[in-house]
């Protein structure tokens, strides 16, 4: 990894680690009413372009269930509760990648901010989360940090990215067993994964590698896991630095950075599998919303991405990445992830108490959840097929919550 990747992660380390020290939220008073019904001063600020910030605060005590539905519905009647709260053992830090699957909560760890691992992946029952299993990787500096984690329903496996400096890992897990093994194990073509990300279609597995310079993605067979196809990603003369957040939503590739400097540099990159090229890329206008967190997620025009530096959320365009809307979040602290349930977007946010704001996609409106004292630092969110959302914490031992 070259000194200039070796500086702007000391730039967005220093950023992420000064916004984790000492902030602290002040909670807004709940709203005494709460309803998706806009009053006419809401609607002369939305004429004028604003946005609506209604809050509540999210109770973080375990307790009965409410109403079906209550927790992704604008409205709220009375407070919502914990289905569950657990905390890990101490040594089990840092949560960077979740997934859903088989009836469990898959959670990826880092161990420590600075990502140097061993990484650990933990198979949780959300039923008995208390007895959750553990997979230790070797501290062998190919398995540092769990960076992300798919489940692969035509394999039956899970797959576990590490943040690796010198090399590209990719480990397969048994689901029942949590054996493992590497199916990817890279350590002298020069491509690094550094703190990238992966995503797959039916045939192939492609990998963002945020350590090369520029960026590179690699495409991988599912089935012989051979040498891969190698993608430069540049567009129009720029180029895209330390790539975070790769996913497909069906049709595209879309790749973001974690670059602090995204106007000089590419912000996001679109790339047609098909073709195997990058048919789109476009930079922020200014850097107020750089550093892209690692997460995003789709709405059928849109990907919806969180700045790490301003905490706002940008809105991007499918068909033209150049065509971004921000959408001021007004937290004053990290957004560290972004997630769509089929009706709002959702916004976490690095404040302690942890914040939760959901946007509805129609015009924007903004409702702000806050968790109970000790819920710090949100990092992941997640939801299973049964509408249970889940949340995890960037703390030490980190923690797991459940609530509908």
């Amino acid at each position: 990894m070259d000194s200039n990747l070796t500086n702007l992660r000391v730039n967005r380390d220093t950023t992420r680690n000064q916004n984790m020290k000492g902030r602290r939220i002040t909670n807004a008073a709940p709203s005494q009413s709460p309803s998706d019904y806009v009053t006419r001063s809401e609607l002369d600020k939305l004429a004028g372009g604003g946005t609506i910030q209604r809050t509540v605060v999210f109770q973080g005590t375990p307790g009965p269930k409410g109403d079906k539905g209550a927790f992704s519905s604008f409205h709220v009647p009375g407070e919502i509760e914990n289905i569950f709260l657990q905390t890990l053992a101490y040594g089990e830090g840092y949560i960077h990648a979740t997934e859903c699957a088989l009836g469990y909560i898959w959670l990826g760890l880092v161990i420590d901010i600075y990502f140097n691992g061993p990484g650990k992946l933990i198979k949780m029952d959300p039923l008995n989360p208390s007895s959750y299993q553990v997979l230790t990787f070797p501290n062998d500096g190919n398995h540092q940090g769990l960076l992300d984690l798919h489940y692969i329903a035509s394999k039956n496996k899970i797959y576990c990215l590490f943040c690796n400096h010198s090399s590209v890992f990719l480990s397969e897990v048994d689901p029942n067993t949590l054996t493992y093994t590497d199916v990817i194990a890279d350590t002298i073509s020069g491509h690094v994964t550094y703190e990238g990300s992966f995503c797959y279609d039916s045939t192939y597995c492609y990998i963002a590698c945020a350590g090369d310079s520029p960026s590179m993605l690699l495409r991988y067979s599912l089935t012989t896991w051979g040498i891969p196809t190698v993608l430069t990603l540049s567009f129009s003369g720029k180029d895209l630095l330390l790539s975070h957040n790769c996913r497909h939503d069906g049709t595209n590739i879309f790749i973001s950075s974690c670059n602090n400097d995204l106007v000089t540099y590419l912000a996001f990159v679109c790339v047609d599998p098909i073709t195997y090229t990058v048919t789109d890329g476009a930079s922020l206008p200014i850097n107020t919303n750089a550093i892209i967190t690692d997460d995003s997620t789709f709405t059928s025009l849109y990907v919806w991405y969180g700045s790490e530096l301003s905490g706002n959320i940008i809105r991007v365009l499918k068909s033209n990445l150049s065509s971004q809307t921000v959408i001021s979040m007004g937290v004053g602290a990290s957004c560290y992830g972004a997630y769509f349930d089929g009706t709002y977007i959702w916004g976490i946010f690095n404040t302690s108490p942890g914040k939760l704001i959901r946007i509805r996609t129609t015009d924007l409106s903004l409702y702000t959840f806050t968790f109970d004292p000790g819920q710090d630092y949100p990092n992941e969110m997640l939801q299973d097929t049964n509408g249970t959302f889940y949340f995890t914490f960037w703390q030490d031992p980190a923690k797991v919550s459940a609530a509908t």
